[in-house]
């Protein structure tokens, strides 16, 4: 779970771009004459260049509030019809698509493309942070756009507040901490090696809420514990693998030790997959125990 950069793409430009290319009633406007403008009412071209002032004060506001986003409310700015013709454009615009795909692959993964909502699945949508049904001013503003797997998409949906307060991280604006918040536990418990995970914040601040929140909301501890099984398996079989070759465990420990480095440096240190390495190399002793007793493999101590 790791602060990504806003696309480098100029919401304003893309607005305008995709209102150029919208069908207008005329093949030219009947007013003027002309093929665009930036004041002309005609088709739905018009429509969208009409409006833009007023979308672009909304987009404003969005920027100056980045750091306080419980103040952006909803306002009513757009009509029902002028609503249906932004959701139009958001999944017809050829425009739109080129910029959908930058938006997807913005991400420090590239590799993997993992969500950064869950780090469990692939990021194939994209979710309007503030959702586009009751801020449909946004749906094309770059800084609210941000990837995600179609399971976070679909449970965080129009649910961005409860009670007055924000269930989910925003992964380009929010301070998400450096320091390892999510934990987990390795132990072995009825001759079962187990993982579990838990979050531990070092300090008392308002973003810890917002991040409780989203666990929760996304059930991602759930998700996690029944995540595990296969990495701890395959760390398992490694351990055995260097044993069985006439390797000590100490050498299986400090190739685990650097993978476990690059995996923070990759993914930061609140990636679930992180958080199993840091666990079992924190609790190292009991899988050598576990190991030799299970494995009957002659110790090498």
């Amino acid at each position: 779970m790791k602060q990504l950069s806003v696309p480098n793409i100029d919401s304003k430009a893309l607005y305008n771009d995709i209102a150029k290319n919208k069908i207008k009633r005329n093949h030219v406007c009947s007013k003027c004459n002309a093929d665009h403008c930036d004041s002309c009412v005609e088709g739905n071209s018009g429509l969208m260049l009409f409006i833009k002032n007023d979308i672009f004060e909304r987009y404003k506001f969005y920027e100056d509030h980045k750091h306080d986003l419980n103040k952006i409310k909803e306002v009513n700015l757009l009509s029902d019809n002028q609503s249906d013709v932004f959701r139009a454009s958001y999944k017809n615009s050829k425009v739109f698509q080129k910029s959908r795909q930058i938006i997807l692959h913005n991400l420090p993964d590239k590799s993997n493309i993992r969500c950064p909502y869950c780090g469990l699945s692939m990021s194939h949508t994209i979710d309007h942070y503030f959702p586009e049904s009751p801020y449909p001013e946004y749906i094309f503003y770059v800084p609210n756009l941000i990837p995600c797997c179609s399971r976070c998409n679909t449970v965080k949906n129009k649910n961005l507040f409860k009670n007055n307060e924000r269930m989910f991280l925003h992964f380009y604006y929010d301070p998400i901490p450096s320091y390892q918040f999510l934990k987990a536990k390795f132990r072995v418990d009825n001759n079962i090696p187990t993982i579990s995970f838990y979050l531990e914040f070092d300090e008392e601040n308002e973003i810890n809420n917002v991040i409780q929140h989203h666990f929760d909301e996304l059930s991602l501890i759930e998700q996690y514990g029944k995540s595990y099984n296969e990495l701890l398996t395959e760390i398992i079989n490694l351990a055995i693998e260097y044993l069985e070759n006439g390797q000590t465990f100490d050498e299986f420990k400090e190739t685990l030790e650097f993978n476990t480095n690059a995996k923070k440096k990759t993914y930061g240190v609140n990636f679930y997959i992180t958080a199993i390495y840091t666990a079992i190399c924190e609790n190292i002793d009991d899988l050598k125990k576990w190991i030799y007793q299970t494995k009957v493999i002659k110790s090498d101590v």
